[in-house]
């Protein structure tokens, strides 16, 4: 008989983020039956809240989620045998007292434990190194979750080493991600309607993130040939707003005289994302630190 399995997760992130596409892979190999032994017993998380309120996003995700989380644990012994969170950013969620093995996936470790990295002339913050008050705060109740958990499922051999220095008492195991490749096959695509321009398209997805190198990848588009630089075509697809001191893509792009720009935002559906990927001539990857979410 299969064992059943709880995830669990805060906001309800969709597939067209990183970890929320984590997420949703692990779902579907559940449902589909393709981890042996193991069933889907559910998931628990909450729909992210559309309010502007800081202290209501605050109230849900250090207070009421946890405690729904506690709750369920408790109440519901014998539906589940194993409760997995399902990514780092949500190890606060580890309850302080649980009669059930709880395991974290843990994707990378630099939000915990940022650091500086030198690349040439440039240093690269890789994430936030001089964090404000309240994300101290969330990041320290993170560390305290993930030394409360019984196991951690690191998804590199280079974020288990991380793991085994900075929890060395957490137990954890290297497992990598399970991509199905035929998933991306061009031939297995429902390509959507998108109309590119007649150049040398060019797709970047992700953040606004120090890390991601952005501004380095402009400047280095900024001095190709003129003619070069004209007959390239950039697609972005990610959070564009300002981020960690660095202004809007849009506004980097035009500091470094690129204007051939089209923002695609955060929200576009794995339809649309996929088709990209396939009509684009390139994929370009500037970023220098990754957690493969």
């Amino acid at each position: 008989m299969a064992k059943r399995v709880l995830l669990v997760r805060g906001g309800a992130l969709g597939r067209n983020t990183g970890l929320g596409a984590a997420h949703h892979n692990l779902v579907d190999m559940l449902n589909s039956g393709k981890v042996t032994g193991w069933q889907l017993a559910g998931v628990c998380e909450y729909p992210l809240s559309k309010t502007s309120n800081p202290l209501s996003r605050i109230w849900n995700r250090w207070f009421s989620h946890p405690k729904r989380v506690a709750k369920k644990i408790k109440n519901e012994v014998g539906e589940f045998d194993l409760v997995h969170i399902t990514d780092q950013e949500q190890a606060h969620l580890v309850p302080k007292d649980s009669n059930i093995p709880v395991v974290i996936t843990v994707h990378d470790l630099f939000h915990l434990f940022p650091e500086q990295l030198q690349f040439g002339d440039e240093i690269v913050d890789i994430g936030e190194v001089s964090p404000g008050m309240i994300r101290r705060r969330d990041l320290n109740k993170l560390k305290h979750g993930v030394r409360r958990a019984s196991h951690l499922i690191c998804n590199s051999q280079h974020t288990l080493g991380a793991a085994k220095i900075n929890f060395p008492k957490v137990q954890s195991t290297c497992i990598p991600l399970g991509i199905d490749s035929a998933k991306y096959h061009p031939d297995n695509q429902e390509l959507v309607d998108i109309s590119l321009p007649d150049a040398c398209n060019l797709l970047v997805v992700g953040s606004n993130d120090p890390r991601k190198r952005m501004k380095f990848l402009f400047e280095v588009i900024s001095k190709l040939p003129t003619e070069v630089r004209q007959g390239i075509h950039l697609h972005h697809v990610g959070n564009s707003d300002g981020n960690f001191g660095l202004p809007p893509i849009a506004e980097l792009a035009k500091s470094c005289g690129i204007t051939n720009l089209t923002i695609h935002g955060s929200s576009v559906s794995d339809e649309y994302l996929m088709t990209l990927r396939i009509k684009c001539d390139a994929l370009l990857f500037p970023s220098v630190s990754e957690g493969f979410g």
